[in-house]
């Protein structure tokens, strides 16, 4: 007959604990009560997060939680320099790059929007010298660089506010 193993006494030096079922916080788990006590997490979003907290706004366009100042600064200066192509094109090209250099190792924001610039300032370039080919296509200069100078102001406003831009009428050639 099988061996079965008594009870311990009621005088061990151990009690055993009864189950609880999976998911029941113990007493030491459950939150503290009371105004002073913290906001139970979100069951939505896991405890721990790897990289960069990133939400749909109500346009439905991805916006950054988490983005650095510096990083919302460097980004900002991404989409303003090309506009001093306008007045000194070799220079404006090359100072759009000096802030994607500096902070693309560094940020995936800043990352993001450096490639998104450099492809719209190309983009624009090219449409205007393709554009330039034709009597019709001079005449649609004026429109292009309005709406690079609208686009490179709006995308500088949306990085400032932690959100992905995308230009009109640009390539991805870097994205």
């Amino acid at each position: 007959m099988p061996a079965v193993a008594a009870p311990p006494p009621a005088d061990a030096a151990f009690a055993v604990e009864p189950e609880r079922p999976a998911g029941e916080p113990e007493a030491a788990d459950a939150p503290a009560a009371g105004p002073d006590a913290p906001d139970p997490p979100d069951p939505r979003r896991p405890a721990t997060v790897a990289g960069p907290r990133r939400v749909l706004d109500a346009r439905g366009r991805l916006v950054e939680l988490d983005v650095a100042p510096s990083d919302r600064r460097a980004a900002i200066a991404c989409h303003l320099l090309p506009l001093t192509a306008l007045v000194l094109f070799p220079i404006g090209l090359a100072a759009a790059l000096v802030p994607w250099l500096i902070g693309r190792d560094r940020s995936s924001f800043v990352d993001d929007h450096g490639r998104a610039a450099l492809d719209a300032s190309m983009s624009y370039g090219l449409w205007l010298l393709v554009t330039g080919l034709t009597v019709v296509g001079i005449v649609l200069w004026p429109v292009l660089i309005v709406v690079g100078v609208v686009s490179a102001i709006r995308a500088a406003i949306d990085a400032s506010n932690g959100r992905y831009v995308r230009y009109p009428l640009a390539l991805s050639i870097l994205t």
